[in-house]
């Protein structure tokens, strides 16, 4: 008798919670940094948008803000950013105040 259904029936709950639990899959854009203006952000939900001088809305989430601790932008604050290509399109990279 093989102990192959056995280890699959044990094993696959654990790699079905560590694959959701990977980050998913970004891939950053060639080119300069940007700059832009925080359409929104909230913080308790930590995301939100800002608007590239481009004029093009990309989303940006806290982990993307350089710093430390409790991350967050003002609407209005000017901010440059690098670009990703994210599962859901473009978002703000390595975020900072200008």
């Amino acid at each position: 008798m093989s102990l192959l259904p056995s280890i699959i029936l044990f094993a696959l709950p654990a790699l079905i919670l560590l694959a959701l639990s990977l980050p998913a899959r970004t891939i950053r854009v060639k080119g300069p940094r940007e700059q832009g203006e925080v359409k929104w952000f909230n913080a308790n939900k930590g995301f939100g948008f800002i608007t590239r001088d481009m004029g093009e809305d990309i989303f940006v989430h806290y982990r993307a803000i350089r710093g430390e601790g409790h991350r967050t932008l003002r609407e209005g604050q000017r901010v440059d950013f690098y670009l990703k290509r994210g599962d859901k399109g473009l978002q703000a990279d390595d975020v900072q105040m200008i």
